[in-house]
């Protein structure tokens, strides 16, 4: 079953977020909403995780359970690494191997409190990694990352992301056109889908930037 939104109202107080929005999840995709900060959003994650209720339409979520990365990390500071992912998991293999892959093996025993920003950011992402489900929900993931790890995590990501429904939120047209099967371009208030690029996945990297200068054409025009 997929992950959609359809005609869905949504407003705070006199401002409208969501009017008549839709948008579906490919099973088994990732699919990137691209947009500038503060358009709305997250509220399409608050929505879709049941956090928010629309004021009108429908939302369907997954059936297998949902693993959500919201914008903030959300750790509990004086708990370490492996404590923090322990409440989402049993399974020590899956947390060595998220782990290894996220360059955090040597920090699992070490509270939370004590990382830096980035690798606090690495660990709330390994946390929705380990959680056992259907569909990843995704708040700009990379947000504290320095750009040389951010590079090594992406293919790594599109591997984790096999056999999963992604939902990928992020202002960065590299994030997207790194991990996306399709991104979806939004803008404005209410928020709205300007347009929509299918990507067949692995992209070469002169495939990547053709698509990123169409990609930022558009935005370039729109936003």
């Amino acid at each position: 079953m997929c992950i959609r939104l359809e005609q869905v109202n949504k407003a705070f107080g006199k401002e409208q977020i969501l009017q008549q929005f839709s948008l579906e999840l490919q099973k088994n995709q990732v699919t990137a909403l691209l947009g500038p900060s503060g358009c709305g959003k997250t509220t399409i994650l608050r929505l879709l995780c049941g956090l928010e209720k629309p004021d009108g339409g429908r939302v369907q979520g997954a059936e297998g359970g949902q693993a959500v990365l919201f914008q903030e990390n959300r750790l509990l500071e004086y708990d370490t690494v492996r404590e923090n992912w322990a409440l989402v998991t049993n399974d020590k293999e899956c947390m060595e191997k998220t782990a290894k892959q996220l360059a955090l093996t040597s920090l699992l025993d070490m509270p939370a409190g004590q990382l830096s920003g980035g690798e606090k950011r690495r660990a709330a992402l390994g946390r929705a990694l380990c959680f056992p489900a259907e569909a990843l929900l995704l708040d700009e993931p990379f947000t504290g990352v320095d750009v040389v790890q951010k590079e090594q995590l992406l293919p790594l990501l599109r591997r984790q992301f096999q056999g999963k429904t992604v939902l990928l939120i992020t202002h960065e047209v590299s994030e997207a056109i790194a991990l996306a099967d399709q991104v979806v371009l939004v803008a404005k208030r209410p928020l709205q889908q300007m347009a929509s690029f299918s990507l067949k996945q692995p992209l070469l990297a002169e495939e990547q930037e053709q698509v990123k200068q169409r990609i930022t054409r558009k935005m370039e025009c729109d936003f």
